[in-house]
């Protein structure tokens, strides 16, 4: 469902449009971010779905709009202009994956079918780790890679503590049942030691006595 947004804007200040953008948030899940010199508004969509931007208007017949897409990893340029037959475009979401090991996504719908997902044997769609030596927090980006990178490797350290652990865990129990059983064995021993030789062997004479 399209949600309608109006803003009055003066001198290239985007602000105005940027808080219209945000009152609709609710409506919309499209978060708005205003750059630091107000004159570029970044749009967001959480889930990763496409965000159409539909029938641009400006009082000034003929205005322009640029619109930068990130459908690719070579964003797109398109040229909104107000009141033709070009003042509507759509820019298609984008869905990234992060976990703290390898893995591989894959669809049940073909690739011909629309799926997002290459499906082809021969070509799955695999992930590759990204190292902590090639953090470089320079750019914005790459502050966000860095977190995410750091947010992993942390992730890792975690899963082997555990396996670590549980391994930990058995060794203990074997140890425990092992000592058990080395307690028990003594106390058997200790008891064949402590034996009285003399009445055991008078009772053994006693009792073949009593069997003839």
């Amino acid at each position: 469902m399209a949600i309608p947004v109006s803003a009055l804007v003066n001198g290239g200040n985007l602000t105005s449009l940027f808080n219209a953008i945000n009152d609709q948030m609710g409506n919309t899940d499209i978060l708005a971010t205003l750059s630091g010199d107000k004159i570029e508004i970044t749009l967001t969509q959480s889930e990763g779905f496409d965000i159409k931007i539909a029938n641009y208007t400006h009082s000034d017949a003929g205005d322009t709009m640029l619109v930068e897409g990130n459908e690719s990893d070579t964003p797109t340029l398109v040229i909104l202009e107000s009141g033709t037959a070009t003042d509507s475009t759509v820019i298609g979401g984008k869905v990234s994956f992060y976990a703290n090991g390898l893995y591989s996504v894959s669809s049940s719908v073909a690739t011909n079918g629309g799926s997002i997902f290459n499906n082809a044997a021969d070509a799955p769609n695999g992930s590759a780790l990204f190292s902590i030596d090639d953090i470089d927090i320079n750019t914005v980006a790459g502050e966000s890679e860095a977190i995410r990178a750091v947010d992993g490797a942390i992730g890792q350290i975690d899963s082997m503590r555990g396996d670590l652990g549980t391994l930990q865990n058995r060794f203990e129990s074997t140890i425990a049942n092992l000592q058990n059983v080395s307690e028990n064995l003594s106390a058997a021993r200790s008891r064949i030691l402590d034996a009285d030789i003399a009445q055991e062997t008078s009772a053994m004479t006693k009792n073949n006595i009593l069997q003839q």
